[in-house]
């Protein structure tokens, strides 16, 4: 099976969704360092409503539904491993990333050894995804770096939901203007 490594919009979280999703979203970092957050997708698939996150991911429960039936519906023959989510809400400097390695760089989130999938969305700045950057050889570890500098890259408009290849490399953006900036991405990990 072939991978595709092209971002693609699933769609646009809805104006009631997108005043969830921005909200501010307070951790609760014992139950998150207890729970890693990995979701048994399987059960999502069949009842989209009983998989367990905390109480205070509610704001989140819609754009994770629309990734997940999305998922479902495009890769329900593959058996699944391991579902990961990440969020990340904070106030990001004029000029800065979200991210903590720089606004030079893009990485790539698999080393290509099986099938991997994520969803992104943000209410400020679109990730930036560059499709043209070969995925790195299979044997390869997880987490290579290309410079991108000067490169044309693919975003999407605030809350949209977005799909590729981990084997995609992207970036957090660098602020034009420094502001709060939410960000979920939900990956799903498939046995190899």
């Amino acid at each position: 099976m072939s991978i595709a490594t092209y971002p693609e919009l699933v769609c646009t979280l809805d104006d009631h969704e997108q005043q969830e999703f921005s909200k501010p979203f307070h951790h609760d970092w014992e139950i998150l360092k207890a729970a890693n957050l990995f979701l048994g997708i399987e059960e999502i698939a069949i009842r989209p409503i009983e998989f367990w996150l905390p109480e205070s991911y509610v704001q989140f429960f819609p754009a994770i539904a629309l990734a997940i039936r999305h998922e479902r519906a495009v890769r329900g023959d593959l058996a699944l491993d391991e579902t990961l989510l990440t969020i990340r809400q904070n106030q990001v400097s004029r000029g800065r990333s979200q991210q903590q390695v720089g606004t030079r760089y893009a990485h790539q989130d698999s080393d290509g050894k099986r099938p991997e999938r994520f969803y992104t969305i943000s209410d400020n700045q679109s990730t930036h995804y560059y499709p043209e950057i070969p995925p790195l050889p299979a044997a390869t570890p997880s987490g290579g770096q290309a410079e991108v500098t000067d490169r044309p890259y693919v975003a999407f408009d605030a809350y949209d939901l977005v799909h590729a290849s981990a084997l995609t490399y992207h970036r957090s953006p660098p602020m034009p203007e420094g502001g709060m900036r939410t960000f979920l991405r939900l990956t799903f990990k498939y046995e190899e």
